[in-house]
């Protein structure tokens, strides 16, 4: 859904709910299971490093903090392949709960590993073949009908016009099951995430999607001793797994009741919203984000691909991300009254594009203020010597002292954007890309 004023809103009681186009992360107990903690597929907060086998594990300094050079514990794990790829793809959020590293760029870093999947690969040829024949069809009916011997130039595999309603599973879906046409693959090929518009990987020529998977066949999946134990000792949160629900908001109501700290959800698991409430000095924007993120106050992750962040107050990234737009030549203004305030528009163009291939960045998620909450409940676990033992606790009571409890991150949300072309030259499955962190205050 995109930034909206809330003036635009309605005042109605009687309005329903109206879902949008968001997907939300809903935490939904410590995973148990080693199987499940071990399968890529299964999205998580917390938890050790689980990468995509089959391809070359990426080396453990990708999560070393940019501050102070140590290792991160995940925030995030997504399976969260692109609508209509043939890319397997994992999206990964490290963080580092370091005191002296808050409010520091690099002391939170995000990455994707992707990998050909030659079986999914093969259901969308046969969906693009199947498409042609209808194509043809249709061509047909409407040459035999006209009299005319129609020889189109277009697209014929464009799924622009393709029905994408229905359930959605994004956080864990494999790319198993029946390959018979029908809505069982119309909801499979929802349950690979994003949008057809979002990522139309079908244009492509087909010779380029066969050196794709050539590339990422041949990549290299051998690894070393110290590649694989560099990741054995790595710091962790216990692993929470994230339910997927669609978001609904609601008109706004009165204010209810002020309560007292600390009642704003069942069994302290729901994000309190009344402590952000004092430190808020009336910004409209936070003021927002708090109505917004209290439709539902357990949301972990918000996810819309290609979509729109929801900022979290008015610092230096809302305003890059949220300039004032310009007023449209020819619009009346008002010589001696006041001027109208310029509405602040989305400006995707701010963030910086993919340094390996050019294309744009586009908001792909952003972690909420619940994740800290969810995960300060269990302290990091890791296999430590007795020297190792004793830096985590010097950590821990640091990040304490800084008044976080277990974790001592202090953002507001982390806003996470990916290339939009998903880029990958075989030779390099696992690529950092950007995150824009906004602080409280």
């Amino acid at each position: 859904m995109s930034y909206e004023d809330e003036s635009d809103w309605s005042d109605s009681d009687d309005e329903v709910q109206q879902q949008t186009s968001v997907l939300l992360g809903i935490p939904d107990g410590e995973i148990k299971d080693p199987n499940d903690m071990r399968d890529p597929n299964v999205s998580r907060l917390g938890g050790k490093p689980c990468f995509i086998p089959g391809v070359s594990r990426p080396p453990a300094s990708s999560s070393l903090c940019k501050v102070c050079n140590s290792p991160c514990e995940v925030l995030l794990h997504i399976w969260c392949p692109f609508e209509n790829s043939p890319l397997d793809r994992v999206l990964y959020v490290f963080g580092c709960a370091s005191p002296g590293c808050q409010r520091r760029p690099g002391s939170i870093r995000a990455f994707r590993q992707l990998r050909f999947n030659n079986k999914y690969a093969a259901k969308l040829e046969k969906r693009k073949e199947r498409a042609q024949r209808e194509k043809e069809k249709e061509e047909a009916k409407v040459a035999a009908a006209s009299g005319l011997n129609t020889n189109t130039s277009s697209n014929p595999f464009s799924m622009g016009s393709a029905n994408l309603t229905g359930p959605v599973n994004l956080f864990g879906s494999g790319f198993g099951g029946a390959e018979e046409e029908g809505q069982e693959e119309e909801e499979e090929d929802l349950a690979s995430g994003g949008s057809e518009d979002d990522y139309e990987y079908e244009g492509q020529d087909e010779p380029e999607v066969d050196a794709l998977a050539d590339k990422l066949t041949n990549a290299s999946i051998t690894e070393s001793a110290p590649a694989q134990n560099e990741w054995a000792t790595h710091p962790f949160y216990p692993p929470i797994y994230l339910n997927t629900v669609f978001e609904y908001v609601s008109p706004p109501k009165p204010a209810p009741a002020q309560k007292q700290p600390g009642e704003g959800g069942k069994g302290g698991e729901m994000w309190d919203l009344e402590q952000y409430e004092r430190s808020s000095d009336e910004d409209p924007v936070f003021q927002r984000f708090v109505q917004r993120v209290g439709e539902q106050g357990t949301q972990c992750i918000r996810y819309e691909l290609g979509g729109t962040p929801l900022p979290f107050h008015t610092d230096d990234v809302y305003k890059k991300l949220f300039p004032p737009a310009a007023i449209p030549p020819g619009t009346q203004v008002s010589v001696t009254g006041p001027q109208p305030a310029p509405k602040p528009t989305y400006e995707p163009k701010a963030v910086p594009s993919c340094e390996h291939c050019g294309s744009k960045r586009v908001f792909e998620c952003q972690l909420m203020p619940n994740v800290l909450n969810v995960l300060k409940k269990s302290s990091p676990k890791v296999k430590q010597n007795a020297v190792e033992a004793e830096e985590a606790r010097k950590k821990l009571v640091a990040a304490a002292l800084g008044g976080q409890g277990g974790v001592g991150m202090e953002w507001g949300t982390c806003i996470v954007f990916a290339c939009e072309n998903n880029c990958c030259d075989g030779r390099e499955t696992w690529r950092e890309e950007e995150v824009w962190v906004q602080w409280e205050r």
